[in-house]
């Protein structure tokens, strides 16, 4: 998900964000739920450092 050339922007975090939520609510299985919800936490926290990163420049 890092991407240091092409950064994601807040926007596209907050569709990705969007996105894996609502695929959470549809799947069934536990285990790709689990999948989904580590990804939800990952891209939080990689908006959480770009609004950190945007805030300091």
């Amino acid at each position: 998900m890092d991407n240091e050339k092409f950064p994601y922007t807040e926007a596209v975090l907050d569709m990705m964000i969007r996105t894996t939520k609502e695929a959470m609510e549809t799947v069934e299985d536990k285990a790709d739920y689990d999948q989904l919800h580590d990804r939800l936490k990952e891209l939080r926290e990689h908006k959480r450092q770009l609004i950190i990163l945007n805030n300091t420049l």
